[in-house]
């Protein structure tokens, strides 16, 4: 996907993007950790460092910040959105805030 100098704008039904990609990250999370098909023992997510509204989500639905930010190498050297930050969720951490 081509880095563009615009923000992205979602579309989604949702009248609170915030609220609603919150949801289905958090339906995403619940099907990573307990569909037997998947069973991921972490999940990982980023995002530039100015995005957030997504690293708000990734709070939300029990993610932790890494302390590993990058510069993604998909990113033009000098681009402001060059800079991103891992989160991380383990399902040990999942199952304990879900017990």
């Amino acid at each position: 996907m081509p880095v563009t100098k615009e923000p992205h704008r979602s579309s989604g039904a949702h009248r609170d993007t915030t609220l609603g990609a919150t949801h289905h990250a958090s339906d995403a999370v619940r099907y990573a950790h307990q569909h037997p098909t998947a069973m991921l023992p972490e999940i990982v997510s980023f995002t530039t460092l100015l995005n957030v509204k997504s690293r708000a989500v990734m709070e939300r639905i029990g993610m932790h910040n890494a302390n590993k930010d990058f510069e993604h190498p998909g990113v033009p050297p000098g681009h402001p959105q060059r800079m991103h930050c891992l989160y991380r969720l383990r399902r040990t951490q999942w199952r304990a805030g879900n017990t």
